[in-house]
């Protein structure tokens, strides 16, 4: 699977119009990003709500950008913190933090390559 569908990503960039729009809905994106991923990182069974909450978001916005593999782990944990399953949490956490990593990386070069 792609880091970012091209075709999900250039949906959404066409869907906006304005350049600026676009990267102003990336950088929103990319500056959320490390604070779900430290609230799923960190997440324990008095903060799963907190957590749960996070990887939901997240996979929406990863969803819209086009970016699968995070929504996808995102979902996942969002699962597994919604049935209390604690000892998946923290691989899921990794593989959320793998892909967005990976995310981050892609949608940066891509607003780099738009200046």
């Amino acid at each position: 699977m792609p880091v970012v569908d091209e075709a999900i990503y250039a949906s959404m960039v066409g869907s906006m119009g304005d350049p600026s729009i676009v990267e102003s809905v990336v950088r929103m994106f990319l500056d959320a990003v490390p604070a779900a991923v430290a609230a799923m990182r960190d997440a324990t069974p008095e903060t799963r709500g907190v957590a749960r909450d996070a990887a939901h978001e997240l996979k929406g916005n990863a969803g819209m950008m086009g970016a699968r593999a995070l929504a996808d782990a995102c979902g996942r944990f969002e699962v597994a913190a919604r049935e209390g399953a604690f000892s998946d949490l923290a691989g899921l956490a990794d593989e959320v933090t793998d892909a967005s990593r990976a995310v981050q990386s892609w949608l940066e070069a891509r607003l780099t390559d738009a200046e």
